[in-house]
């Protein structure tokens, strides 16, 4: 089997993938079409800033998806705190415009890296942000995102993976990329693997058989 290409998350942006300035914009002019459906399906919302404003938590929880609700909150909310992640024992925090930005952000990597319409994302990772910018950003572009147990062993993640389509899978770091690539033989619609920590990603490289990562 032919190596799978590694990439690095780059996290100061919450991007995913590396690509050349032509080949983003390419996919940037297909995704946005993506992006506008998921963020606009039927036009029930208004346009109106003003009335958008007035929607309460509990309309917004029956009438939008995730991503528009992602969306309406960064409009509604832009510089209150949305999450915070400890780093280095510092509480970062992230705001709900910025929340929405880097989700945005996620998305286009995903599709620059060879996830199509509708295609299938797994996630094999503790909980932190990167996890929920992967489920938002993935719903931002038409994807579906694949939970997977950050315990589990390298059999069950094969069968979760395989019978989800798995074709990109998100690893929080070496050790569940190994049990990826332990079980790639299985999956026979992964193009990607994408590590969201950098240690060891040499060692994955190599290992995945890819050069150069991308």
């Amino acid at each position: 089997m032919k190596g799978v290409p590694i990439n690095p998350i780059l996290r100061a942006h919450g991007r995913v993938a590396r690509c050349s300035e032509s080949s983003c914009t390419q996919v940037h002019s297909g995704v946005l079409r993506s992006v506008r459906l998921a963020l606009h399906p039927d036009n029930r919302i208004s346009r109106n800033p003003q009335s958008r404003t007035q929607l309460s938590m509990n309309e917004m929880t029956y009438t939008l998806t995730l991503p528009q609700m992602l969306r309406e909150q960064a409009q509604r909310r832009t510089a209150s705190v949305a999450i915070r992640q400890k780093e280095h024992g510092i509480w970062q925090p992230l705001t709900w415009g910025h929340y929405f930005e880097r989700a945005q952000h996620v998305g286009l990597g995903l599709r620059a890296a060879g996830l199509p319409d509708g295609g299938h994302v797994g996630v094999l990772s503790e909980n932190r942000v990167e996890w929920v910018l992967t489920q938002l950003g993935t719903g931002l572009v038409g994807g579906v995102t694949v939970g997977v147990y950050p315990t589990s062993p390298t059999n069950e993640i094969a069968y979760v993976l395989a019978h989800a389509d798995a074709e990109v899978v998100i690893c929080e770091d070496q050790e569940q990329s190994d049990k990826v690539l332990d079980a790639r033989d299985q999956l026979p619609r992964l193009r990607k693997i994408v590590m969201i920590e950098r240690k060891g990603l040499a060692e994955t490289m190599a290992r995945a058989g890819t050069g150069d990562g991308l």
